[in-house]
């Protein structure tokens, strides 16, 4: 399999103006990296909203009912919590592959994640075959 690469073709004034497809790739990965700051905002909102309202209600006194429910309400917000900021790391690594000019690109195999599966997961580190082979390994080895 061979790869095109385009060179730059010198424009009317003699500077060379930059292949559709690099200008292409670059207002993509903008395009993403907005996507990507907007789902860490929310995200980080998400978060210091849901802890501000279990603080406000452990401030509450009551029953052993309300204590249960308060109990169950701090293992909920632990659990979201902890996806959360899983996701948000995950976030955050993408927007560094962008500034890197690595996003879109394989970690494992380097090959180009499919635009599809960006579409689907903006943070994709691995393409579809690299991310089947480690849930392959990951069951066998559970």
């Amino acid at each position: 399999m061979t790869k095109t690469v385009k060179t730059a073709v010198p424009n009317k004034a003699g500077a060379p103006k930059p292949p559709a497809t690099t200008v292409a790739a670059t207002k993509t990965a903008q395009a993403k990296q907005a996507e990507l700051q907007e789902q860490a905002r929310l995200l980080k909102s998400m978060m210091s909203t849901t802890a501000a309202s279990v603080v406000a209600y452990q401030q509450t006194s009551g029953d052993y009912g309300d204590m249960s429910q308060q109990s169950e309400q701090e293992w909920l917000f632990l659990n979201r919590n902890k996806a959360n900021a899983k996701e948000l790391s995950m976030i955050e690594r993408a927007l560094r592959r962008i500034k890197d000019g690595t996003y879109g690109v394989c970690a494992r195999c380097t090959q180009p994640i499919s635009p599809r599966r960006l579409r689907a997961v903006p943070s994709a580190e691995c393409c579809v075959e690299c991310q089947e082979e480690s849930y392959g390994a990951m069951a066998m080895t559970a």
